[in-house]
């Protein structure tokens, strides 16, 4: 069980503030690590902003993300802002 279970989250119908295990996210958003406060921004492509085309993390727990937008280019503040009103920790 991840961290943040015990948390309450309100989830609209577009699917914000909805939590996804790390291999689990195929949508354009914008969503926020639950394990370190990161913040990912994945493109119309599905890879994760910034040029890599693949990344792998291992873990000994699953690590989940939490959706904060649809827009993979949120600016950073609003990121904050909304991820503040989804009890979510940030760490960027």
């Amino acid at each position: 069980m991840h961290a943040l279970a015990n948390q309450r989250t309100e989830i609209d119908s577009s699917g914000i503030g909805a939590q996804f295990p790390l291999g689990g996210i195929h949508e354009t958003g914008t969503y926020v690590c639950n394990w370190s406060g990161h913040l990912l921004r994945m493109s119309e492509t599905g890879q994760p902003w910034g040029g890599a085309p693949f990344f792998s993390i291992l873990a000994n727990e699953p690590l989940f993300l939490t959706k904060i937008s649809d827009d993979p280019f949120v600016p950073v503040s609003k990121a904050r802002q909304i991820a503040s009103s989804l009890d979510v920790q940030v760490n960027f």
